[in-house]
C-alpha cells in the first residue's frame, strides 16, 4: 500500500509554525504560478496536473494536496488576481473625459491595457489575460464557465461606463456593443501574428498605439449606429 506524499509546508498542525506556514503560502503560488503558465500556453483541456508538477517542481502529491482537482486549481488561479484586474480596469476608465469622444475614449480605455500587458511577456497578468481569454470559447463548460463567470463584473463595468456614453441607447444594443467589444478583444490579445500575416506585412500588432487608436474608432462608430437604430 502506498501512502500519499505528505508536503513538509503543511504538516499536522501541532508540528507547524510560522515558518512552516509561510512556506506553505509560498508554496502554494509557485503552484498557481506554474498553473497560470501551463494553461494560458497549453489551455486547461490540454493541461495536465502532472505538467504543471513538473512545472512548478512539486511532487504530484503535493499538488493534489493544496487542489484536490485541476478544476479547483483553476478557479483558485482565476480567482487571485481577479480584483486587481478590475482595478486596472477602473483605474483606466477613470481618466476618460467626457465629451463628444467619450465612446471612444472609454473604448480605448478598456481595450488599451489589456493590449499592453498583453505586449509585455514580462508582465504579471500577461498570461492571467492570455488564459482567460482562451477559456472563453469553453465557458458553456461548467468545469471552466463557473470560475470565469467571476469575471463578469469586469464586463459589468464596462457595459455601465459604455452606458453613461450613449444614454439613449436602449439596453439590449448596450449589450450588444459590450458583448461585441468583448468577443473582438478575446480573439486579438490571442493573436500571434495573424494581423501580420493577412495584411501582408502591411499592418502589425506590435505597432499598439494604432492598434488601439482604429480598434477604439471602429467600435465607438458601432455604438453610435446602434444608438441611433430602434430599440
Amino acid at each position: 500500500m502506498t501512502s500519499r506524499p505528505i508536503d513538509p509546508d503543511t504538516a499536522p498542525a501541532q508540528a507547524a509554525g510560522p515558518k512552516r506556514r509561510a512556506n506553505g503560502v509560498a508554496r502554494r503560488k509557485l503552484i498557481m504560478d506554474a498553473a497560470e503558465r501551463i494553461f494560458a500556453e497549453r489551455g486547461y483541456f490540454g493541461s495536465t496536473m502532472r505538467e504543471v508538477s513538473q512545472e512548478s517542481g512539486a511532487a504530484l502529491g503535493v499538488i493534489h494536496h493544496h487542489f484536490p482537482s485541476k478544476g479547483q486549481l483553476f478557479a483558485e488561479v482565476v480567482e487571485r488576481k481577479r480584483e486587481r484586474l478590475l482595478a486596472i480596469i477602473r483605474d483606466s476608465l477613470d481618466k476618460v473625459e467626457a465629451g463628444p469622444q467619450a465612446a471612444q475614449g472609454t473604448i480605448e480605455a478598456f481595450l488599451g491595457p489589456f493590449f499592453r500587458i498583453c505586449a509585455d511577456n514580462r508582465h504579471e497578468f500577461r498570461d492571467y489575460i492570455v488564459l482567460t481569454s482562451h477559456f472563453m470559447s469553453h465557458y458553456g463548460q461548467a468545469e471552466v464557465g463557473d470560475a470565469l463567470g467571476k469575471l463578469l463584473p469586469i464586463s459589468h463595468l464596462f457595459m455601465e461606463r459604455l452606458g453613461q456614453t450613449a444614454p439613449a441607447m436602449s439596453k439590449a444594443h448596450l449589450q450588444m456593443a459590450t458583448y461585441l467589444i468583448e468577443a473582438a478583444l478575446v480573439f486579438m490579445v490571442q493573436d500571434t501574428g495573424f494581423l501580420d500575416s493577412m495584411s501582408g506585412g502591411d499592418l502589425s500588432k506590435a505597432n499598439l498605439d494604432a492598434l488601439i487608436e482604429e480598434a477604439s474608432v471602429f467600435f465607438a462608430g458601432g455604438v453610435q449606429a446602434l444608438a441611433a437604430a430602434p430599440a
